[in-house]
């Protein structure tokens, strides 16, 4: 008898140490939203391989004058180094809607970013409205003077770099473009058109280095108005890529619908894509090659813009998208099931905005 009352206080805290291994089993990762810096918009992340978030974003627009800014943090989000401007001439930036900075990591360190310019806005001559680009260096503290890499009206773009130092921007203006550096973005060859693509040029693309050391694209197609979402690879030839479809249903519209896309990876290096059908949001798992992985297109949302999918190391899925000013997200399992209820919380801006995963696997979210 003397011993009951210690078998149940040992019995109870078993119990309670089962519940507490129980919980953090079953515990998925937290999402965290930080907002830019400066009031900013249209923001991109990146994070590198010691922590450090790099983002990049555009001013509010002042007039048809804007900059693009970028920063970085060290502590998870928590703090940022002072601004650092990308463009070399002030007000020379434009950004909006699902247009803004894009932002990649590179060899050695280097940032590299590309954005548009106002010079439709502010009536430059033609020659000038290119897209715009520059890097800095891993410990310098401004980017070197910037390029316009294609001298041409042009409309959406995107950039990616790997370890070996190759830069590639693929761009639209009315075909799909490709303007690649073998020099870290020192020096870029001229466009190369994609021959075997017909983007619809007002709508996101997403590229990415996977790790079979391809670029591959995610862009919206529009020929015969079949305005159907798709992954290409991006080799050296551009001789016939195979194309792949990433939607289930076609969508015809006589019209662009303006809308985003997320390409990324998951931790097994497939591909991880995030796009729009009708202002519904679906995403996706697909391998390198293209072919559908489980789950290979999950509805998210049936009235959601530009969303973003990022996934974190204990195969948990977020999803997340903006409706006007509400920003929203949901989590899902690696089995493409909900793992939530879902969140809404208001945003300040209706564009588009950006994610990334921490080293300690939770999501921060940058609207």
């Amino acid at each position: 008898m003397p011993h009951a009352p210690r078998r149940h206080a040992f019995m109870s805290s078993a119990v309670i140490l089962l519940v507490a291994i129980a919980s953090r089993a079953t515990a998925i990762p937290a999402v965290r939203r930080v907002d830019p810096p400066n009031d900013g918009i249209v923001a991109d992340a990146e994070i590198d391989d010691g922590g450090v978030i790099h983002l990049v974003y555009a001013s509010l627009p002042d007039g048809v004058q804007q900059d693009i800014f970028y920063v970085r943090s060290e502590d998870d989000g928590e703090t940022f180094a002072d601004p650092i401007r990308v463009n070399t001439e002030a007000g020379r930036g434009y950004a909006g809607g699902f247009r803004g900075p894009d932002i990649a990591l590179g060899a050695d360190g280097r940032v590299h970013v590309a954005w548009y310019t106002n010079g439709y806005q502010a009536k430059r001559p033609a020659e000038e409205w290119g897209v715009h680009y520059a890097y800095m260096e891993a410990d310098a503290g401004a980017f070197v003077a910037e390029t316009n890499i294609n001298g041409r009206p042009s409309d959406n773009y995107s950039i990616d770099a790997n370890g070996a130092g190759e830069v590639t921007i693929v761009w639209t203006a009315g075909d799909g473009f490709v303007n690649r550096s073998r020099d870290g973005g020192a020096t870029f060859d001229g466009a190369v058109q994609i021959t075997t693509i017909d983007p619809c040029e007002c709508c996101a693309t997403r590229v990415r280095y996977a790790d079979d050391g391809i670029l591959h694209l995610a862009y919206r197609e529009k020929a015969d108005n079949l305005r159907d979402m798709y992954i290409v690879p991006i080799t050296d030839s551009l001789a016939e890529p195979p194309r792949v479809k990433l939607d289930s249903e076609t969508w015809e519209i006589a019209a662009c619908p303006m809308t985003g896309s997320y390409l990324t990876a998951d931790h097994g290096g497939a591909h991880l894509v995030a796009w729009e059908r009708k202002r519904a949001v679906y995403y996706g798992r697909f391998a390198t090659d293209g072919s559908p992985l489980a789950p290979a297109e999950v509805a998210v949302t049936d009235a959601g813009r530009y969303p973003v999918v990022l996934a974190a190391p204990d195969g948990t899925t977020l999803v997340a998208w903006k409706s006007d000013v509400e920003l929203s997200w949901r989590r899902y399992d690696a089995h493409g099931e909900p793992a939530d209820e879902g969140t809404t919380t208001e945003a300040d801006n209706f564009h588009r905005f950006a994610g990334v995963v921490t080293r300690g696997g939770d999501f921060l979210l940058f609207p």
